[in-house]
C-alpha cells in the first residue's frame, strides 16, 4: 500500500518538473506600415482614406489621435485591413495610431500636411456659351456643359434667368450639365458669369444671350382730322402696323377709340380710329403702339368746328409802370424767358406785345388770347392790360403754378400750362381786336416766368 502511494507522488513530481522546463508561447502583432501621410483634406495621395494592414495571433484593439477617424477599432486573430482619414486642417500636424494585443503593441505615425497630395483635376467645356433670345443654341438645342472633376463639384453664382441641372455632382469624367436659359424679353443683350468649383479649383463659365430681332413699323406717324372726326376726304382715319410680335395700343384718350386695339404679329394690319366730334379748341393726343420691347407713337390732331386762324404777336417793349422795376426778356429758340427785378417802392413790372393788324373780323367771329407758361410760384391777379391808342382795359386772371415741386424746366412738356382768355367782353366794347396796339402783362410779383405760343386765336363760323 505504501509503495503505491510513493509511486504516485514520484510521477506527479516528475510531471511538474517537466512542465516548468517548457517556455510559454507569446501572442504576435504586425502592421503593414510605420508612417502614413495625409493631405489638407485628410486623404492620401489617391484622394481616399489611407489603408494599412494588421496581422495578429489574438484579439487586438486600436486607438488614435482625436482628429483621426479609423474604419474599425478592434479585431480578432488573423489579418485585417483598416482605413484612417482626418479632418481638414490649415496647419501641418502629427498624430499616432496605436494597435495592441495582450502581448504586443505597434505604433503608426500619421502626418497631415497643409497641402493637397494629389493634382486636383477640373475641366469644364465649353467655358463660353452664346444663346439666342429664346435660350437655345444656334443649332436649336439646349446649351450643355461637360464637367470632369477628381473631387465633388458644385455650381454657384447662377443669375435668376439661368438654371443648371444638375447643379452639383460627384467626381467623374464628362458629366453633362444642362443649362435652361429663360427668354430674353429685354431690348439689350444680357450677360452673366457663374462658377463650377471642385476642391480648391474653380472654372468660370460666361453666358451671353442675344436680343430678339423684333420689328415694328407704324404708318403714318401723325394724323389730322376735322372737327367731326373724319379726315379731309371725309373718311375715318386709319393707320397700318407691321410687326413680328403681338401688339397693343395704349394711351388712347377718351375721345378716340381704335379697332382693333390689339392683335397678333402680321404685316400691314389696318387700325381704324373713331374720333369724337370737337366743339372746343383744337386738341392733340399721342397714342402708343407697343410690340415686345418696341414702341411707336402717332400724333392725332383734331381741329375745332369752323375755320381757325392764329396770329402770333411778338415782344416789342418792357418796363415798369412806375419806372422802379426792371424786366429782362430773353428770346429763346421756342419761348420767352421774362426775368423781373423790383426795387423798394416799385410798382408792378410789366412787359408788352404788339398785335398783328390783319386779324380777320366779322359777325359771329370768336376771339381768344392764348399762351403757354411756366412759373415757379402761384401768380394771382395777373393783369392783362389791353391798349388801344391812349385808352386801356384791364382783365384780371390768375396764373396758377402747374407743379409746386417741379420748378421751371422748359424742356419738360409736363410743366407747361395752357392759358386761354375769351376776348368777347373786349370785342363787345366795340374796340375790335385788330385795333389793339399792345397787350401788357402786369405780373404783380418779381419772378421769372416762361411764355411760348402767345397768340390770338380767331374762330370763324361754319
Amino acid at each position: 500500500m505504501n509503495s503505491k502511494i510513493n509511486s504516485i507522488i514520484i510521477l506527479f513530481f516528475l510531471a511538474a518538473l517537466y512542465s516548468c522546463g517548457e517556455d510559454t508561447k507569446e501572442a504576435t502583432l504586425t502592421v503593414s506600415t510605420q508612417e502614413i501621410v495625409l493631405g489638407i483634406y485628410g486623404m492620401d495621395n489617391k484622394d481616399a482614406p489611407a489603408v494599412f494592414g494588421i496581422s495578429s495571433s489574438v484579439d487586438w484593439t486600436l486607438k488614435c489621435s482625436e482628429w483621426l477617424t479609423p474604419s474599425i477599432t478592434s479585431g480578432g486573430s488573423g489579418d485585417a485591413e483598416v482605413s484612417v482619414a482626418a479632418s481638414e486642417t490649415s496647419e501641418e500636424r502629427t498624430g499616432y495610431v496605436t494597435v495592441e494585443n495582450q502581448d504586443a503593441r505597434a505604433i503608426i505615425k500619421v502626418r497631415q500636411l497643409a497641402e493637397e497630395l494629389i493634382t486636383t483635376i477640373l475641366t469644364v467645356s465649353p467655358t463660353s456659351v452664346t444663346v439666342d433670345f429664346d435660350g437655345s443654341t444656334p443649332d436649336g438645342n439646349r446649351p450643355a456643359l461637360k464637367v470632369s472633376a477628381y473631387r465633388p463639384w458644385t455650381i454657384s453664382g447662377l443669375p435668376d434667368w439661368i438654371t443648371a441641372s444638375p447643379a452639383s455632382g460627384n467626381a467623374g469624367t464628362d458629366m453633362s450639365v444642362n443649362l435652361m436659359v429663360g427668354t430674353n424679353e429685354m431690348a439689350i443683350v444680357r450677360e452673366a458669369d457663374f462658377q463650377i468649383t471642385s476642391g480648391v479649383l474653380s472654372s468660370a463659365v460666361a453666358v451671353t444671350q442675344l436680343v430678339e430681332n423684333q420689328q415694328l413699323t407704324v404708318l403714318p406717324s401723325s394724323i389730322e382730322v376735322e372737327a367731326d372726326g373724319k379726315t379731309s376726304d371725309g373718311d375715318q382715319p386709319t393707320f397700318t402696323i407691321s410687326t413680328n410680335k403681338d401688339w397693343t395700343i395704349v394711351n388712347l384718350p377718351a375721345w378716340i377709340t381704335a379697332t382693333p386695339a390689339s392683335g397678333s404679329a402680321g404685316t400691314d394690319i389696318t387700325v381704324t380710329l373713331t374720333v369724337g366730334s370737337n366743339d372746343l379748341a383744337p386738341r392733340t393726343a399721342t397714342i402708343n403702339i407697343n410690340a415686345g420691347f418696341l414702341s411707336e407713337s402717332i400724333d392725332i390732331h383734331q381741329l375745332e368746328a369752323g375755320s381757325v386762324e392764329e396770329y402770333f404777336p411778338f415782344i416789342v417793349g418792357v418796363g415798369g409802370i412806375a419806372g422802379n422795376s426792371e424786366v429782362i426778356v430773353n428770346d429763346r429758340d421756342s419761348y420767352w424767358e421774362i426775368a423781373t427785378n423790383c426795387w423798394p417802392g416799385s410798382e408792378y413790372p410789366w412787359f408788352s406785345n404788339t398785335l398783328s393788324t390783319n386779324i380777320s373780323t366779322g359777325a359771329g367771329y370768336e376771339y381768344s388770347l392764348e399762351f403757354e407758361y411756366q412759373v415757379p410760384v402761384d401768380l394771382p391777379n395777373v393783369m392783362l392790360v389791353f391798349i388801344k391808342g391812349d385808352m386801356g382795359a384791364i382783365a384780371t386772371r390768375d396764373l396758377p403754378q402747374l407743379d409746386a415741386t417741379s420748378g421751371i424746366d422748359p424742356s419738360d412738356e409736363a410743366v407747361w400750362k395752357h392759358f386761354s382768355y375769351n376776348l368777347k367782353q373786349i370785342v363787345d366794347w366795340g374796340w375790335g381786336v385788330e385795333n389793339f396796339t399792345q397787350i401788357r402783362f402786369d405780373t404783380r410779383k418779381c419772378e421769372t416766368m416762361l411764355i411760348r405760343n402767345f397768340r390770338i386765336v380767331v374762330k370763324m363760323p361754319e
